[in-house]
């Protein structure tokens, strides 16, 4: 790009892409100037409802203007022009003798909700097309405008200068939302060659007539039609261990998958409480890893190699809460290098509370263990094991153990009876939380 003076960089600036923000742009100024730009300013700070240098008075062309790096790329050239002005001692003369995509940006902070007009002097000459070659159809012959971007989105432009080689003046109406962060825009080319003269380029104020309006507080009850049930409800996030507590399955790990990232910070104690699967039985003789190969669901499967005859080893998990006299519905996904018969147990306090129950033979080939596990009394941290009996290798995926009574074979029934008995009109889930999903 030519210019008198070189660029320098500025903070970020909303680029013509509306759904991103470009990190860096070239700013045409002062390197005195760049400490004001990245200084962090309250909304409420009139000096920034003004337009800096929306005159073009200033020595270097273009200064306090910014302009997207990937368009700054492009040939084309900023001048002051002091032989042909609209206000002042000079204009700003944007030259392309290319087509180009150009525009020049320019932050404010204006109040949220009030009324402004954008209005500047424009004056343009279109470069026409090369000899011997005919105009693009889809190349516009519209002139440049002026308009407004907020980080909702496109505030509008104003319509096009009518006729080239004369000054006309551009008006934009607009209200600011929130959070009041606006960005002047100022779209000179679009896939365009030629010359473009701006100047005096303001934003004010606004006044609306003030609306008086009568607000009557009365005990008296003017509808007789019941309030609808559906304007309050129950709201579920996946914070605090909330969803966890209503779903009737209690192994955590159920594919021995790497734990996802976790960015939230409340109450992070109880928010991803760690009950992790860990090494049970003839651990010194065996050797446990993640095996990526063929794992029945997911990225990975638990592998466990156990070399040694008549010995018992595999994996455990705390945290189990059995009900007494209570059935649980215990299901996994195995296979095996080897002959080997594998069983499940549930055991806390010293003792076992249900089980041992056989899950028969794995095979080389995924195949599916089921077994129903009834609680000889109740425990608050029962644990979990899963083992085979050696020699051989066993692979483990995809672990429930699920009330045998869930609702949907899901949700634990007591949540869903007081969920009932609180007679919601609608049950909300999630919020914001929930994009972190994958669905």
């Amino acid at each position: 790009m030519k210019n008198r003076e070189s660029g320098m960089l500025s903070p970020k600036l909303r680029s013509r892409k509306r759904s991103s923000f470009v990190p860096r742009y070239l700013a045409f100024g002062l390197a005195a100037l760049v400490p004001a730009l990245i200084l962090p300013v309250l909304p409420g700070d009139v000096s920034q409802r003004k337009v800096q240098n929306g005159g073009f008075e200033a020595s270097t062309p273009g200064e306090s203007w910014l302009i997207d790096p990937e368009e700054a790329k492009q040939k084309f050239s900023l001048n002051v022009d002091r032989t042909d002005v609209k206000e002042g001692q000079q204009s700003l003369l944007i030259t392309a003798t290319q087509p180009v995509n150009l525009t020049l940006r320019q932050e404010v902070f204006l109040p949220i909700g009030t009324l402004w007009r954008l209005t500047g002097w424009e004056k343009f000459e279109i470069f026409p097309a090369r000899a011997g070659k005919a105009p693009s159809a889809d190349i516009p012959e519209a002139g440049p405008r002026i308009g407004i971007e907020a980080q909702v989105g496109d505030q509008g432009f104003s319509q096009p200068a009518a006729s080239t080689g004369q000054w006309e003046q551009a008006s934009f109406l607009f209200r600011v939302p929130s959070p009041g962060r606006m960005t002047i825009a100022l779209s000179v080319f679009n896939r365009q060659s030629g010359k473009v003269w701006l100047d005096d380029i303001k934003l004010e104020p606004v006044a609306e007539p003030l609306e008086t309006t009568t607000v009557t507080i009365s005990d008296q009850r003017l509808n007789k039609r019941p309030i609808d049930l559906k304007q309050g409800g129950q709201f579920i996030e996946p914070l605090c261990d909330v969803m966890p507590s209503m779903i009737a399955q209690q192994v955590r790990s159920t594919s021995f998958e790497e734990e996802p990232p976790w960015n939230y910070s409340y109450k992070a104690a109880i928010d991803q409480p760690h009950r992790p699967w860990y090494p049970d039985g003839t651990v010194h003789a065996a050797t446990y890893s993640f095996d990526t190969d063929k794992p029945f669901n997911g990225k990975r499967s638990q592998k466990i190699e156990l070399p040694l005859a008549k010995t018992w080893a595999g994996i455990s998990q705390d945290g189990i809460y059995l009900d007494a006299n209570h059935s649980y519905r215990l299901r996994l996904h195995v296979r095996s290098d080897g002959d080997v018969p594998v069983r499940a147990s549930l055991h806390g306090g010293g003792e076992v509370i249900a089980g041992p129950v056989l899950l028969g033979k794995a095979t080389p080939e995924w195949t599916a263990a089921e077994a129903l596990l009834t609680a000889r009394r109740t425990v608050n941290n029962a644990t979990l094991t899963l083992e085979f009996e050696g020699p051989g290798t066993l692979w483990l995926d995809r672990v429930y153990l699920i009330d045998h009574n869930a609702v949907l074979g899901l949700w634990r029934p007591d949540v869903v009876q007081a969920l009932k008995a609180m007679n919601p009109g609608i049950v909300r889930f999630g919020g914001s939380t929930i994009e972190e999903f994958e669905w």
